[in-house]
């Protein structure tokens, strides 16, 4: 058994982090310098835009593992297990062709590309992806590949989806009504 590994944008989390905190410090200076009515005023768009950038920025990652690959998106997560692999994508980010269709990994930018090197280049949760797809076929894992189910298991992130939509309410009736 291999170690699982988890791919994430460190520059995603930073922006992430760095966004969240200014919205804080906005909501702290609006009801130090305007008053608790006007904080009140702009705390659902600015808990809103804290909640989007998170969702976005944060949570998305890649995860590796002897299993399959499992791809956590803005709202949902995808599991593909091997069997049902059938290409890798590295070019523009990290896409897997599967049985059940394409899926796009959010949390994997597309490689920066220099003058000097033209050539195609992949990304490096790609190169994991393949690596560990190559280790299981060689070592036969995958040499009569079935699919347990007809489709990749997808989770809906429901809860961030249903307080995206509370706020996204609550800051057009504060921003409207207010």
């Amino acid at each position: 058994m291999a170690e699982t590994t988890t791919y994430r944008s460190t520059f995603s989390q930073v922006l992430a982090v760095v966004t969240v905190g200014l919205c804080a410090s906005l909501l702290l200076w609006l009801t130090m310098t305007e008053g608790t009515d006007t904080a009140r005023r702009y705390a659902a768009p600015l808990a809103l835009l804290a909640l989007l950038v998170w969702q976005a920025y944060w949570r998305p990652q890649v995860e590796v593992s002897d299993g399959g690959v499992e791809i956590r998106n803005v709202w949902r997560t995808v599991q593909v297990p091997w069997p049902a692999l059938q290409d890798v994508e590295g070019r523009l980010g990290l896409r897997l062709v599967t049985a059940y269709g394409s899926y796009q990994a959010w949390a994997v930018p597309a490689p920066r590309r220099t003058r000097e090197s033209r050539e195609t280049s992949t990304t490096e949760a790609a190169a994991l992806v393949e690596e560990r797809w190559h280790e299981l076929r060689v070592a036969g894992y995958l040499d009569d590949p079935r699919l347990e189910r007809p489709h990749a298991r997808t989770v809906v992130h429901t809860a961030p989806l249903a307080t995206a939509a509370v706020l996204l309410a609550l800051s057009a009736v504060s921003l409207i009504g207010g």
